[in-house]
C-alpha cells in the first residue's frame, strides 16, 4: 500500500512513535516535527481526502487534546530520563 499512514497504522513503519492508540485513532509524533510536542491524530479507517469524509467521521476529532499533551510531554520526559 502507498499510503504512509496505513502503513504506520498497520505497524509497517517501527519508527512510527506512537503516543495513543484506540479503535478508531492512532496518535504519533510527528516524523518530522516543527514543534516540541508535534503530534499527528490519524483515523484508523483510511480517508482518501476530506471529500471522502462522512458524518460519523466528525466524531473522530472528539479527542481528548489535553490528556493527548499530557501523554506526549510525559513520554518525552521519560526518553530524555532514560537517556
Amino acid at each position: 500500500d502507498s499510503c504512509v499512514f496505513c502503513n504506520i497504522i498497520r505497524g509497517n513503519d517501527k519508527e512510527a512513535r506512537i503516543l495513543y492508540q484506540d479503535d478508531e485513532v492512532i496518535v504519533i509524533r510527528g516524523k518530522f516535527p516543527v514543534a516540541l510536542h508535534h503530534i499527528l491524530v490519524l483515523p484508523v479507517r483510511h480517508i482518501k481526502n476530506a471529500k471522502h469524509l462522512t458524518p460519523e467521521d466528525l466524531n473522530l476529532g472528539l479527542i481528548n487534546i489535553d490528556s493527548l499533551y499530557l501523554i506526549s510531554t510525559l513520554k518525552t520526559l521519560m526518553l530524555n530520563l532514560s537517556s
